[in-house]
């Protein structure tokens, strides 16, 4: 199982391999579950979630770009934002790893 970041929010994604309804039905609450069946595709999941933190960068720095551009922070975020109730700099900070964080 690999519950991401933005669990902490109800908002994240957690990849359960192998599949099982009853841990899935567990921790459906706290996020989506997505259940993989291999760990061959598991392992091709965690390397797309190494991109997280990067991602959420890029997303804060398009968002301060627009601003810097007279944009307010509203549209600025409607355009760049994805729907969470925290800045970006905390996914970002949240989703890196160790080693993006040295």
């Amino acid at each position: 199982m690999v519950p991401l970041p933005p669990v902490a929010d109800h908002l994240g994604p957690i990849a359960l391999c192998p599949p099982d309804r009853k841990i899935a039905a567990l921790f459906g609450g706290i996020g989506t579950v997505t259940e993989i069946d291999t760990e061959e595709q598991l392992h091709a999941l965690w390397t797309v979630t190494a991109m997280m933190a990067p991602y959420f960068g890029f997303l804060q720095q398009m968002s301060a770009w627009l601003e810097a551009r007279k944009h307010s922070a509203a549209t600025s975020a409607a355009l760049c934002r994805i729907d969470a109730p925290r800045p970006f700099g905390h996914w970002q900070n949240r989703s890196a790893t160790a080693v993006s964080r040295s």
